[in-house]
């Protein structure tokens, strides 16, 4: 992506966007804006980017993308409307704005970056073949890197334009006297404590790994702390509290969740951390047995399903 800045229309440069969080959502924020021509200072409190979205293993879904089409898959926004509709909280506006983004967003990864997304599968709560990944063994961790080494070429080509901190934990959302966000204040890994004012973009992730008796998920889902989980250790819900702090709003924090496999370490059992288990595996004909090796529950159902199912029948489980 070429600068557009012209210092002949301009006094100055424009404030640079300052996203917040290192994994799929905010490169892809990230880069969204580089190629609109504008300036991107990234910061991620971990050491390295990707976040959750560089473990996923199943894939992307969108509907109607150039995948589906050059493999004659019937499929459509409204369908994929219905079958997300089935589940979760059921908001209809924010179901559509998703589902009609989403073919257009997996063909700029594959356009944009080179991705290689031409395998479909169908998986649990689809009605058609619709996630999709490459022949790449790992998709979640392809389609992070891919955007995440198309910024730092950017950062280090024209470093006024990109700007890529790790380490950086970003400790509050910095406000205008009118309560509007106008930048942060987050600290380096040095120590030091800087404050950065520009447009702001939350991309950090949800509240998985928070285990503390003060934290998020005590608040709205205690009864899931006995659970382990597959969230990366940085998933501790920072923007969603940075949020509150300043008076934002939240709504179905307590949909949370449970992903009904994951693999287990027969050393450690009870290891509060897992690596998952993924649904490309029931996808391609993996069933779940009980206690007893019977089958119990349609493996393709919706992943809150199988969950409440699993909970409903005698443990443990195998895949």
């Amino acid at each position: 992506y070429e600068p557009v800045y012209n210092s002949f229309l301009m006094s100055s440069p424009p404030k640079r966007a300052i996203v917040v969080g290192g994994g799929l959502a905010g490169f892809s924020a990230a880069n969204t804006i580089l190629e609109a021509g504008g300036r991107v200072l990234l910061l991620d409190k971990s050491a390295f980017c990707g976040g959750n979205s560089s473990k996923a293993t199943s894939g992307i879904n969108g509907a109607v993308t150039k995948t589906q089409k050059a493999l004659n898959v019937q499929d459509s926004n409204e369908l994929f409307e219905s079958d997300c509709m089935k589940g979760g909280a059921k908001h209809p506006e924010l179901v559509k704005v998703m589902v009609e983004n989403s073919g257009a967003s997996v063909d700029w990864l594959m356009d944009n970056f080179d991705l290689d997304l031409s395998l479909l599968a169908r998986l649990g709560g689809h009605s058609v073949e619709r996630t999709h990944r490459g022949k790449e063994r790992f998709p979640g961790m392809t389609i992070t890197y891919a955007e995440i080494q198309m910024a730092e070429a950017i950062a280090k080509k024209f470093p006024d334009r990109c700007e890529i901190l790790n380490k950086c934990r970003v400790t509050k959302l910095l406000t205008t006297p009118n309560g509007d966000v106008n930048g942060v204040q987050y600290t380096t890994r040095k120590g030091d404590v800087v404050e950065e004012y520009g447009p702001v973009i939350l991309a950090t992730g949800g509240f998985g790994a928070d285990f503390s008796e003060s934290g998020i998920l005590a608040k709205v889902r205690p009864d899931l702390l006995k659970l382990s989980t597959t969230n990366g250790e940085h998933c501790t819900g920072d923007g969603i509290k940075m949020g509150q702090e300043i008076g934002a709003q939240t709504v179905d924090l307590d949909f949370v969740q449970v992903h009904p496999t994951g693999l287990v370490n027969p050393k450690d059992p009870d290891s509060k951390v897992k690596f998952l288990a993924a649904e490309a595996l029931r996808g391609v004909g993996g069933i779940l047995l009980d206690s007893n090796g019977k089958r119990f529950v349609n493996e393709l159902h919706r992943r809150d399903y199988v969950s409440n199912t699993m909970f409903k029948n005698k443990a443990p489980f195998r895949l």
